[in-house]
């Protein structure tokens, strides 16, 4: 019993000293930075929002469609006949449409099929008239209008995007050169994949 109650003051002491050491803030716990996530793709659009998208975006980045009107350099009078020129010009013609196919029938009419058929881009008549002129000495695009539009705008643009894109188209023969110095051509651009930008609806001139 004696050394029951001795025991007591030793308790008595333990416990009041923990209850009055204040309590200890936990340790900070390092913890690493988790490396930046990439940003969630986004869902990509349907086929034919895609192309129509593409369509539009190339309307929007070139500049309004130039008609050449009364300015065109082709005009009544002022022409000389191709005679020994036209082997010449035929073979710079080939040329010239090798570089452009690729950019207007292969890829952008292509694209078109993606897009509803009744869309305004699928109509098979579409057709777009413009005048080339190409500078003699190194092929660069000396000046390209349209002659006449096919009524749809994105269409004209596409058709003088895929003539930017193209050249330079190398240096001509100088046989095929006006007085100028510069080719010049009228070409149709068809929506018909088999037309496309075929050589048959080129038409070469040499002006006086």
């Amino acid at each position: 019993m004696t050394s029951r109650l001795c025991l007591l003051p030793l308790l008595l002491l333990a416990t009041t000293s923990c209850a009055a050491s204040p309590a200890r803030e936990p340790e900070p716990v390092a913890i690493a930075a988790s490396p930046p996530q990439p940003p969630p793709e986004l869902p990509s659009p349907d086929a034919s929002h895609g192309a129509e998208a593409h369509a539009e975006a190339q309307d929007a980045a070139l500049p309004e469609i130039s008609l050449v009107g009364d300015s065109s350099a082709v005009r009544p009078g002022n022409q000389i006949a191709l005679n020994a020129a036209r082997v010449p010009f035929a073979t710079y013609l080939v040329t010239i449409h090798n570089r452009i196919h690729p950019l207007f029938a292969d890829q952008f009419l292509a694209s078109l099929s993606q897009l509803p058929a009744t869309h305004s881009l699928n109509d098979p008549n579409l057709i777009t008239s413009v005048e080339i002129s190409v500078a003699g000495d190194d092929g660069r695009l000396a000046r390209v209008g349209v002659i006449r539009g096919s009524g749809v705008a994105v269409f004209d643009v596409a058709v003088l995007d895929a003539l930017q894109r193209a050249a330079p188209f190398g240096k001509a023969p100088d046989a095929i050169r006006s007085a100028d110095g510069n080719v010049h051509i009228h070409w149709e651009f068809h929506r018909d994949p088999v037309k496309s930008c075929s050589t048959m609806y080129a038409h070469p001139f040499i002006l006086r």
